[in-house]
């Protein structure tokens, strides 16, 4: 029998999370930024999202010079930007267990800030991000997602933490599958400031988000196994613990904690994703 425990983040405690999903694989565990937010969410009026997925990802980094120079300019990243194969396939494998009418799928050229801000961030249970992440500790207002730019809308492609408290989301669950999303500042009784903090302000009702660099392919797999895992009906919080489970098994000894442990859940874990979904086995 799997146990689920919940902590409420703090420095230590986000210090420890690698060890602590290494000791309590066997439980299911979950974070809150503070009680106070948890208890928001939890008593908070939840309307139900018309459509299921929005996913962007498959971004042609390497193809746009200009992004790289912009975002090394302004202290952002110190190397160029590379191309994240596996996070197309991460946005198809979601769409694969969660598709229905009205579903938003920002892949490649598409992939812009503009078109991601302007996609009904309100209207989607789950909203799936494979991207560029970078964190900032000392200003985490500044920590971003790095996606295309539009010229044409005047979007320069860097989507700030500081803009993302500003956008309206109704999502049940966000998956930030890039670098270092749950990274940033204790900011006293409001728990750590990050991009994950960030979406939750903006009205997200669980988000996954990662404690370090994290591995494309294996990233891949991982996601692969959590949306596995949800379409089955599992809750949020278990369906990620038993993807962890999953790589274990498969990859034994070579699946180092660096690969897995990085993934944390914040808010609510105890539900599970309630739209219809496609037939998706735990055996694939």
């Amino acid at each position: 029998m799997c146990q689920t425990v919940g902590y409420i983040s703090s420095r230590s405690m986000h210090s420890l999370t690698a060890r602590a999903d290494t000791w309590f694989l066997p439980h299911t565990i979950t974070y809150a930024p503070s009680a106070t937010s948890l208890y928001l969410v939890n008593s908070a009026q939840h309307q139900p999202p018309q459509h299921a997925l929005l996913g962007i990802g498959g971004i042609p980094y390497e193809q746009n010079a200009e992004l790289t120079k912009l975002a090394t300019l302004r202290g952002y990243i110190s190397s160029p930007l590379v191309n994240l194969p596996a996070s197309k396939e991460e946005v198809l494998a979601a769409q694969a267990a969660f598709s229905g009418d009205g579903d938003t799928v920002l892949l490649g050229p598409l992939a812009t800030k503009s078109a991601f801000e302007h996609s009904g961030l309100d209207q989607h249970s789950i909203i799936h991000l494979a991207v560029h992440g970078v964190a900032n500790e000392k200003h985490p207002e500044r920590a971003a997602l790095i996606l295309l730019s539009d010229s044409s809308s005047g979007d320069d492609g860097i989507l700030e933490a500081s803009d993302i408290v500003h956008l309206q989301t109704n999502a049940d669950l966000i998956v930030l599958s890039a670098c270092d999303t749950a990274v940033g500042r204790l900011q006293g009784e409001e728990g750590i400031a990050n991009l994950s903090l960030a979406f939750q302000l903006a009205g997200a009702k669980t988000v996954v988000s990662t404690l370090w660099s994290i591995d494309d392919t294996t990233a891949l797999y991982l996601m692969k196994r959590f949306y596995a895992h949800l379409a089955e009906k599992d809750t949020v919080a278990h369906a990620l613990t038993s993807a962890k489970r999953d790589m274990l098994k498969t990859y034994g000894t070579q699946a180092v904690p660096y690969y897995w442990a990085a993934f944390k859940l914040e808010g609510p874990g105890d539900h599970p994703i309630s739209l219809n979904s496609k037939k998706f086995s735990t055996k694939n």
